[in-house]
């Protein structure tokens, strides 16, 4: 089977979700697959000297089955939101052009930026088109609370979430609730396919503070009582409300630190906020490299997963699953009613208060801060709940399951197109 990947980002880049395209290909080439993905020029979360290097890496294999090809604009991502929908628009252009002259049995598209997923409408003339859903657009840019529903680009882009869910072959989602929206949304539920996304839990494992990598790269302390915060700085993540807390806290309890590691959009601005709070116990790091993933997840005491209100619906965190993979409990200020939480309860991985509650979030902290063996406990229920449930190769195996049972459809189709237009011959 030959299987075409239009993301955005792909490695080296570091985003929340360029580890878990890298595991999907080479999962789909040991299955036999050849793999092709076509994505941007290497930016995102990357220092100048990797970035020049990746600009002369625009075709190249990284095994006999996986092809990279690395095409569109050369220059930095820009931070300002118009100025990245402009390059996303460019981009998506230059990857279709690419997409549609690739030999391939099937394509699998990414919804970041949202304009790939409209590509599935002449994709699909060529080869079978899965659209993979891990934000539901317009809905994240409405929970940032930057655009009204009533605005031009919001509804612009309903007109195009309807467009991609009626054009391409079918939609595979991360979360149960993405699903029951996009049944609302009139999208026929076998067109649906619920894959969670995974952790590869043999490779974020459990790293104690004395081995962490990051404790001498940086001079932290080991001896603090580590808070970490691992992913993207947004709109949505709310980490204004941390700070907040973490100012609270400091003279109370000067053995708490709170370590933010990541990169995004607001990253320069809630610098400034922890300036002008005087926050001397928050420190903001960089995203590091995946191979430092285990360490990254490991240096937390707790781990921290915020939101603003009402993103829960439209998003689904699935760096939890890294938080519990590495045994350390979760501390969620999430909608209560999101399947992010209910799977916390389930698992007994941590505690939930509601997205926005500063006291509620507050008062976990206090709770598992002094009370040690209870949080070890949690970690270690995560770690169990990851590998009895959400392995990397049981999902990875799924999509390549849709993928066959979409090329063999499509085959049907073929045949009885093929079988219509001879009877008509022949009549």
């Amino acid at each position: 089977m030959k299987i075409t990947v239009m993301s955005a980002y792909f490695e080296p880049e570091i985003t929340p979700y360029t580890h878990l395209i890298a595991d999907l290909c080479r999962d789909w080439a040991s299955y036999g697959a050849e793999v092709t993905v076509i994505t941007g020029m290497a930016s995102r979360g990357l220092d100048e000297a990797t970035r020049q290097e990746y600009l002369n890496r625009t075709d190249e294999y990284l095994t006999p089955n996986i092809r990279v090809r690395r095409i569109g604009p050369k220059s930095k991502e820009p931070s300002q939101l118009w100025a990245r929908g402009l390059r996303y628009l460019y981009q998506t252009h230059v990857q279709y052009k690419t997409a549609r002259d690739t030999d391939t049995d099937v394509y699998f598209i990414g919804s970041t930026p949202p304009f790939l997923g409209v590509l599935g409408t002449w994709l699909k003339k060529k080869a079978p088109t899965l659209y993979t859903l891990h934000d539901i657009f317009p809905d994240s840019l409405i929970n940032t609370g930057r655009f009204k529903e009533d605005s031009l680009i919001i509804r612009l882009g309903r007109r195009m979430e309807q467009f991609t869910y009626q054009q391409n072959s079918h939609i595979h989602t991360i979360s149960e609730d993405f699903k029951e929206i996009l049944v609302s949304r009139g999208v026929p539920e076998n067109k649906i396919s619920l894959v969670y996304n995974w952790i590869d839990e043999q490779v974020v494992v459990p790293i104690e503070k004395k081995d962490n990598i990051l404790i001498s790269r940086y001079g932290i302390d080991p001896s603090k009582y580590i808070v970490t915060h691992c992913g993207n700085i947004g709109h949505s993540q709310n980490l204004e409300m941390v700070v907040d807390i973490a100012a609270e806290l400091e003279k109370e309890l000067p053995d708490l630190e709170f370590i933010i590691i990541g990169d995004g959009g607001t990253k320069s601005d809630l610098e400034r906020y922890v300036q002008d709070k005087g926050a001397g116990n928050v420190r903001i790091l960089p995203f590091q490299p995946y191979e430092d993933i285990a360490h990254v997840m490991s240096l937390g005491d707790v781990s921290l997963v915020c939101s603003k209100r009402n993103v829960g619906t439209s998003s689904f965190p699935s760096k939890t699953w890294s938080i519990m993979s590495a045994a350390r409990p979760v501390i969620s200020s999430f909608d209560l009613n999101s399947e992010l939480c209910t799977i916390i309860n389930r698992a007994n991985s941590g505690l939930c208060s509601d997205a926005e509650d500063k006291q509620g979030l507050k008062n976990d902290l206090l709770t598992l801060y002094n009370d040690r063996p209870r949080a070890a406990e949690l970690g270690q229920n995560g770690r169990q709940y990851i590998e009895k449930n959400l392995t990397r190769k049981a999902a990875t195996k799924q999509y390549y399951d849709i993928f066959t049972a979409l090329v063999q459809a499509e085959g049907h189709q073929a045949a009885g197109r093929v079988a219509e237009h001879s009877k008509g011959i022949s009549s």
